[in-house]
């Protein structure tokens, strides 16, 4: 990985625990498949019900515990009820079955632990149609196990062996090949058939089937069991004959189902099962974190390993569907091997030309270039993770991958701030090659870096030419026109290829006017980003779809708001909107956990999802999860997931989505109100519990549980602290400075700076000015808070600062070491500073502008007996010099810190 190898690369860590709920098994659904990770329960009744107590019981008293549970170990906790928001429009379009089974993939995929809770009334729960019971046995085994059970079952002459040959056939078309369990309309025609007439035949076959499953379970068991004692099979082989984590209940059943509050059985029973339901998945988790105990010392490296994984998997990402740009990539083949110039390659397109895809092309083909040569590849896209946000933080990482390649120790003075990691990045590289001269560096940045580099270094450099004038700065900066490479638009051929390739990947075809109708809209704008959308429209179109109704945008950007106008009619122009705004605002993207507790806390949202009907558990509102699946779902393709602070977060996977997005659902006030909302999401230390009126129910809940996910504050939670304080900052009058100060007075100095651009506030200014004071290093708790103590002088009005000098002084007593703690801000800069510096320096007339060590002053100085000149001058408070510099004419000399 160090060396930017794309094979083999493990998966990103997760960081949730994501259970999907279901009552029962689908047949699509292999349940082996889920074994080690899913928690199955059996409740036997004497009738049929869907559980709905429990779940609700659920909801209101295991969730929160859980939820709190995980948040020690720093995980969120999220559960996929499908049962709510299934609407008769997700019925129509048959997708609620895709849906459950993608949300289940995607709970395998990143849960931490468990990932699915099966409940059952019986042993199975009927469905109707062509569809299995629940199924505790495998619907597929391959040909030798199969064969080997069978052997065993007749050597033992297993009572109902003839029934594994009855229900298992073999298909050959398989590879390798497998033995399938039959559907059971294969043996019993009226099972499930509702038709007129049918009732008592379908009795029938449901009885039978029911016995026909027990017999066929039992004996697969005994053979499987035998089988291991044989040494036929493994015991990783017999785990899927049996349950994992099975629990057992019998409830005496009661007219109206489950009650605990009429019934003490019942009662006993929900507290016994609750309480095993927290246990079962306590036990997974933590089973998980201990498999998931890093095995790398993380210590002794300078790169982050959640950085490097997250560039690495997000350039495989780039490469899956790659098709021509082979002049692109024989060019950068050239500049490698023969280019002796020091200087970039600079690589530039509009935006959707594919530039990001060609370098991560780049980099995925250097192994075949290099031919098993050493060589060593860094990569970054930047704006894709938080530490590739600022081009310190991107300098600091390359150095610490190629410092880790080559086993070299770096200078700490060396990058102690952005000027000194500038002057030392081109003598680092010296050091590198000098160590590693057998080896080829190749350094493939997305944009941006400083331009002085050895000859064995190779450096790709990603512009966007109309944006901010870049690329005229650097051919000023690099008068050589061989080092910039317009990334040329795709070619009539290629766009064939692809939509060859798509429309083969998805398994559609086109008739001859549609294909020519699409070829003739893509070559009037011929980027790889318009003959996606363009695609991912034509793959619904049908053979007999008239003519007439066949419309494709004429760019980008109208086939984005298209997309985006096709949602808002299937799902609602309000939860369309606000879910899409809500992935707009996040900072570095926003988690599936988040936007769902975003939707949660949204009145306007809730109002507008319960129009038909309320909410399915008292005292709780939130969105029906289904509805953001859907929603999730139509958008797949233009989503990507990144990590955020160890968190997996949805992005979208364009800049220009990105844009059009902003503009029709996160701008002006309706910005303001969503980062709102989602500040006071990170504000919910122990979940959200509010009001809420649904109009169109004409009901007012209060104080409804909102069910947002804990977020304590606590350093080890960096999700909430870099997000918290972005959107509290463009929350803007939708958030009053009281509340904000409250629930985060900021930490670094830079979002202070970002809030009184916005509003003024004298509380914030004088928190500035101690953190531009202070030269202590405040990372330690207690050391805040002695300075914070020693540093700041406050009047009465300061409610918040003297609440947070409290709170420092609470820390500082509750230590249990020997602490000095400051009764009095004796470092406090003397008010009067201002008025004492202005009596002491001659003809000085005003400070300007002032930090902790240096002041910008205005002084009259005499150009001759009768006019006066302003006379400007930097004043160093450390070496007591002065030094004149002249300035633009200021109107306005009340200048503010």
């Amino acid at each position: 990985m160090l060396a930017g190898s794309l094979k083999n690369l493990p998966q990103l860590p997760h960081s949730v625990v994501r259970i999907f709920l279901s009552s029962t098994f689908s047949g699509h659904t292999n349940p082996c498949t889920l074994s080690k990770t899913c928690i199955k329960y059996n409740v036997k009744m004497l009738t049929f019900s869907d559980m709905r107590a429990e779940r609700n019981t659920l909801a209101r008293e295991v969730y929160p515990k859980l939820k709190e549970i995980c948040s020690r170990y720093d995980l969120d906790f999220q559960v996929v009820d499908m049962r709510w928001g299934v609407t008769e429009d997700s019925q129509n379009d048959h997708s609620v079955e895709k849906i459950c089974l993608l949300e289940v993939e995607n709970c395998q995929r990143v849960s931490l632990g468990p990932n699915f809770v099966v409940s059952m009334d019986y042993l199975y729960k009927l469905i109707s149609g062509d569809r299995y019971g629940f199924r505790p046995i495998p619907t597929e085994i391959e040909m030798e196990e199969f064969e080997s059970l069978l052997q065993i079952a007749k050597e033992y002459q297993l009572e109902d062996q003839k029934l594994m040959e009855t229900w298992y056939l073999l298909d050959e078309n398989a590879k390798p090949p497998l033995y399938v369990l039959q559907p059971i309309r294969s043996q019993f025609p009226f099972f499930g058939d509702y038709s007129p007439g049918c009732e008592e035949p379908r009795k029938k076959d449901s009885e039978n089937w029911r016995k026909t499953f027990a017999a066929l379970q039992e004996v697969l068991r005994k053979a499987a069991n035998a089988a291991l004692k044989a040494k036929k099979i493994t015991s990783q082989q017999l785990h899927q004959y049996f349950l994992s984590g099975y629990r057992e209940f019998t409830v005496p059943w009661k007219h109206g189902g489950i009650n605990p509050k009429d019934h003490k059985d019942h009662s006993e029973y929900m507290n016994k099962f609750c309480s095993n339901f927290i246990q079962d998945v306590t036990n997974m988790v933590q089973l998980a974190l201990h498999e998931k105990e890093e095995k790398i010392r993380t210590s002794e490296y300078y790169s982050d390993y959640q950085e490097i994984l997250h560039h690495l998997h997000f350039c495989s990402m780039k490469c899956q569907a790659f098709c021509g740009q082979e002049e692109s990539l024989l060019m950068a083949k050239e500049y490698i091997f023969n280019d002796t110039s020091r200087k970039p390659f600079i690589l530039h397109a509009p935006s959707g030309a594919g530039k990001t895809s060609v370098m991560a092309m780049i980099m995925n083909s250097m192994s075949e270039w290099f031919k098993g040569k050493e060589h060593i590849c860094v990569i970054r896209f930047l704006g894709t993770s938080p530490d590739s946000i600022n081009i310190y933080d991107v300098l600091l990482s390359v150095c610490g991958q190629l410092a880790d390649n080559v086993k070299l120790i770096m200078e700490p003075v060396a990058y102690r701030n952005m000027k000194n990691l500038i002057e030392y990045f081109p003598r680092f590289l010296r050091r590198t090659h000098w160590i590693s001269c057998r080896k080829q560096m190749t350094h493939t940045l997305a944009c941006g870096c400083p331009l002085h580099f050895l000859s064995m270094s190779r450096l790709f450099c990603l512009h966007l030419p109309e944006e901010h004038g870049i690329l005229n700065f650097l051919k000023q900066l690099i008068p050589d026109e061989q080092c910039f490479y317009r990334i040329p638009a795709l070619p009539d051929q290629t766009g064939r290829e692809i939509i060859d390739k798509f429309l083969a990947l998805k398994h559609r075809t086109l008739n001859r006017e549609q294909e020519k109708f699409l070829l003739k809209t893509f070559t009037a704008s011929p980027s790889p980003l318009f003959l996606k959308l363009l695609l991912d429209e034509a793959i619904n179109w049908h053979s007999y779809t008239p003519f007439h109704q066949i419309n494709l945008a004429d760019s980008i950007q109208d086939a984005i708001s298209q997309l985006f106008q096709n949602l808002e009619n299937k799902f609602g122009q309000v939860i369309t909107s606000h879910a899409l705004g809500f992935i707009t605002i996040g900072y570095n993207g926003i988690s599936e956990i988040e936007i769902e507790d975003a939707l949660s806390c949204d009145d306007e949202a809730l109002d507008d999802v319960y129009r038909y009907h309320n909410p399915p558990v008292d005292g709780i509102v939130r969105v029906p999860p289904v509805l953001w699946a859907r929603i999730r779902y139509d958008l797949r393709e233009y989503l990507v997931e990144r990590i955020s602070f160890g968190k997996h977060t949805l992005n979208w996977y364009h800049r220009q989505f990105i844009e059009t997005a902003r503009a029709r659902y996160a701008t002006g006030p309706q910005a303001e109100k969503l980062h709102a909302i989602m500040a006071e999401t990170f504000m919910a230390e122990d979940g959200v519990l509010r009001d809420i009126k649904l109009t169109r129910r004409k009901i007012t809940i209060p104080n409804a549980d909102r069910q947002v996910t804990p977020k304590p504050m606590d350093p080890k939670n960096k999700r909430k602290l870099g997000c918290l304080p972005y959107h509290i900052i463009h929350a803007g009058n939708h958030m009053t400075d009281l509340l904000a100060k409250q629930s985060c007075f900021f930490v670094f100095e830079d979002e202070l700076t970002q809030f009184l651009d916005k509003k003024e506030d004298e509380e914030i200014q004088i928190l500035r000015l101690f953190f531009s004071v202070c030269k202590s290093d405040l990372s330690q708790p207690t050391k805040l808070a002695v300075n914070l103590l020693s540093f700041i002088d406050l009047d009465q009005e300061h409610v918040s600062l003297r609440n947070l000098l409290k709170q420092a002084e609470e820390y500082l007593s509750s230590s249990s070491k020997p602490t000095l703690i400051p009764v009095y801000p004796g470092l406090a800069p003397r008010r009067d500073t201002s008025n004492a510096f202005l009596e002491s320096m001659e003809d000085c007339e005003a400070i300007l502008s002032e930090s902790s060590e240096i002041l910008l002053i205005q002084t009259s100085g005499k150009q001759n007996e009768d006019e006066s000149k302003d006379i400007h001058a930097i004043f160093n408070a450390i070496t007591g010099n002065l030094v004149s510099v002249t300035l633009p004419e200021i109107s306005n000399p009340e200048f503010k810190t």
